[in-house]
């Protein structure tokens, strides 16, 4: 089950999309330009983590007695009650919901729409990816068509903190969204927000440089690429 895909509440994928059916099958297909509201739903984003103190039972005179933990919080669902993950009391939680939200300027203002949302692991990681309105082809033909993205994901288990990149992959589950990411990284061009600060949506989209060109400079490196002849010997 590489695609990881959880569920919601009731029964069906927690995914979403538009476009094609994404290799795995699983999912809700969207209209293009569907409401920030209508993601939430169908991607099964649409809950929140809500936090208490985790307590361990310790012997005590031939019973268990609870202790609590108060340097640390549990996690845990809204609408299923399950279990996310015990974190750090100074663990800055950005909900499953915020992550959609995080493209709510780009979806209303600048022409952007969401592309595919979803839950990992059973909440315990979510994504969205936006797509700009334009696309460019790499070969002279305009037959290889790349979008331009930007993906967010986050986790609400500690295991990673809250990323951003800009990506020519389309995020439909967990090894795409991973090989974005790893992609990303790699290059230098993910950007990182540790779950220790407050997730400010302004200086993500600022750091992403949203108002520079990049993608115009990568569609031209693209190109040379596409233009450069291997031998298959080379190859």
């Amino acid at each position: 089950m590489g695609h990881m895909i959880s569920k919601r509440a009731d029964g069906k994928d927690a995914m979403a999309y538009v476009g094609a059916t994404p290799w795995h099958g699983l999912g809700q297909s969207l209209t293009q330009g569907a409401s920030i509201g209508v993601w939430k739903k169908e991607a099964g984003l649409d809950w929140e983590a809500r936090e208490g103190v985790p307590q361990v039972l310790v012997p005590k005179n031939g019973i268990g007695t609870p202790i609590p933990f108060s340097n640390h919080k549990a996690l845990y669902r809204s609408d299923t009650w399950e279990p996310l993950a015990i974190v750090g009391a100074d663990y800055k939680v950005v909900q499953p919901g915020e992550v959609l939200e995080f493209f709510r300027k780009l979806v209303e203002v600048e022409g952007w729409w969401i592309h595919t949302a979803g839950c990992l692991f059973g909440g315990r990681k979510v994504w969205a990816m936006a797509t700009r309105g334009g696309k460019a082809g790499v070969d002279r033909a305009g037959k290889d068509m790349i979008h331009q993205n930007i993906l967010l994901a986050t986790s609400l288990d500690g295991s990673m903190k809250t990323v951003a990149c800009e990506t020519a992959v389309r995020a439909v589950c967990w090894n795409t969204v991973n090989m974005a990411l790893t992609g990303a990284d790699a290059s230098g061009r993910l950007i990182k927000i540790s779950h220790r600060q407050e997730f400010d949506h302004a200086e993500v989209h600022a750091a992403l440089g949203l108002h520079l060109d990049r993608f115009g400079s990568f569609m031209e490196e693209a190109r040379q690429l596409a233009d450069t002849p291997v031998k298959l010997d080379e190859a």
